[in-house]
């Protein structure tokens, strides 16, 4: 905090002006809002009281209704788990718990709790207006995850991605190397590190005996890789990109420089492991 107000007051040209929108809080908000404004004018320095005030008054839903909306689709679809693996599925009281524990109709449970509880005091316009925000945020990136999983099993069902293991292991490198190269051969092209784990997993099963590595090596290897590199065919990419509000030249110059180096060292510990676990 010391480091930024010096930097602020030495380079005040690189500090981006603020205006408060004043349509997005209420009259006591705006109060403390313009006492904390102008003690920053008058040069004061803020103190956690000023703080504290605004908080107070900020009107939050309980800490009851907040928990159980953010809990109550995790407790139906653990309940649909549990349920599925015994004999009480075929009751109807299994049937329903099955039903209600679909995380599409889990989350939509909880989205419609969310819309008329903690938005109640809210007008119809603005609580549409507030998902469709959600939406122009997660949309692109419920798209490009459906996209990727959807290459991830063209990949696997056409057989690709076993030619491509083949060759890897044809060509004589170390046993080691090979889930390394899998995990990230699987995760480049379609962007989606749960499928390239999940796949390059499934191909590197049935050859661990032929390669001689240590299977839970093996499963660290992929698991490391499969995050190599993110990139703009990655959900996730989208994710660090839109929420810590960098532009995409940005986020390729550090997140998708940062996804490359970890697995690198990542792989490097691997190996000198390998020599030592069989």
């Amino acid at each position: 905090m010391f480091l930024f107000r010096w930097f602020g007051n030495k380079y005040p040209q690189f500090v981006v002006p603020y205006e408060i929108d004043r349509s997005k809080y209420t009259e006591a908000q705006l109060k403390v809002l313009d006492k904390i404004d102008a003690k920053i004018k008058a040069g004061k320095e803020l103190e956690n009281e000023d703080f504290t005030e605004l908080l107070s008054t900020e009107k939050l839903p309980s800490a009851g209704l907040s928990f159980t909306i953010l809990l109550l689709p995790v407790f139906l679809i653990l309940a649909n788990t549990l349920v599925s693996q015994t004999a009480f599925k075929a009751t109807l009281v299994g049937e329903i718990i099955t039903f209600l524990g679909n995380p599409v109709i889990a989350l939509f449970i909880s989205l419609c709790l969310g819309a008329f509880l903690l938005a109640k005091d809210l007008d119809n316009k603005t609580v549409v207006g507030m998902m469709n925000d959600a939406l122009r945020d997660a949309g692109p990136i419920v798209m490009i995850t459906a996209g990727g999983g959807a290459l991830g099993a063209v990949v696997k069902a056409t057989g690709a991605a076993g030619m491509m293991a083949n060759g890897i292991v044809a060509i004589g490198i170390p046993g080691i190397l090979v889930p390394l190269l899998i995990g990230t051969i699987m995760r480049f092209p379609q962007g989606s590190g749960t499928t390239a784990m999940i796949t390059g997993s499934a191909i590197i099963a049935p050859m661990l005996v032929t390669l001689g590595i240590n299977p839970y090596l093996a499963g660290l290897a992929v698991c490391l890789t499969s995050m190599c590199p993110s990139f703009l065919n990655d959900s996730y990419f989208h994710v660090v990109t839109s929420f810590s509000g960098m532009d995409i030249k940005t986020s390729l110059k550090t997140w998708t420089i940062g996804s490359i180096l970890v697995p690198v060292f990542g792989s490097v510990i691997i190996c000198i492991l390998s020599l030592f676990i069989h």
